[in-house]
């Protein structure tokens, strides 16, 4: 458990939220993001990983897909 959490522990939000979006084969809610990030990621709050995604939709690093 210790070296899951050493494995991980060095993942910044941002990076995570990316290979999460990676990963999936279809466009994500930020629920749906939150479920899929590592276990030390996962408790972030919803406000925050809302702020972290936004700031990445304006930097256009990440686009939002309209419903």
């Amino acid at each position: 458990m210790v070296d899951e959490f050493k494995a991980t522990a060095g993942v910044d939000l941002v990076d995570a939220v990316r290979e999460v979006l990676r990963q999936s084969a279809e466009p994500l809610t930020i629920s749906k993001i939150r479920a899929r990030l590592p276990a030390p990621l996962a408790a972030t709050r919803i406000e925050e990983l809302a702020e972290t995604i936004a700031g990445q939709v304006a930097a256009n690093v990440l686009i939002v897909c309209p419903k």
